[in-house]
């Protein structure tokens, strides 16, 4: 059996299609600022060693 998100597989037929799959996270907000702060900022210092 393959499991794919894709409508199609290359040499293959759908035997079965199970609908859409969907997900959903959730960010704590300060999380989210945080990371967006460290992406704005670059890289540290010691990353850049």
């Amino acid at each position: 059996m393959i499991v794919t998100t894709t409508q199609t597989v290359e040499h293959r037929s759908i035997g079965e299609y199970l609908g859409q799959v969907t997900g959903q996270s959730v960010w704590e907000e300060q999380m989210a600022k945080e990371i967006m702060t460290g992406i704005a900022s670059g890289p540290s210092e010691s990353a850049a060693g």
